[in-house]
């Protein structure tokens, strides 16, 4: 299984657990090599993981997590988490 692979797998996992989405998006930042850390990149894991499209997930550029000046950790847990639940749900 490829690197990728694991870590999506390991986000359907931690999300089933109940993780909040900060802690699935450190999860994405320790998984990747140094540098490759983003919000791109974040967005492109959640919508592997989840079956998300790119609108769903597209506010997370603007998180504070992410380096974004937008949107609160609990603003993006508000928007992000319900999709992320939705998925693992059906």
């Amino acid at each position: 299984m490829s690197d990728r692979l694991l870590i999506v797998e390991s986000l359907r996992i931690a999300a089933l657990k109940g993780s909040d989405v900060c802690s699935l998006l450190e999860e994405i930042r320790t998984s990747v090599s140094p540098g490759a850390f983003n919000s791109f990149t974040a967005m492109s894991y959640l919508m592997e993981a989840f079956n998300l499209s790119l609108v769903q997930v597209r506010e997370l550029s603007g998180a504070y997590y992410l380096g974004g000046q937008v949107y609160s950790d609990e603003k993006i847990e508000e928007m992000i988490y319900p999709l992320i639940k939705g998925a693992i749900d059906s």
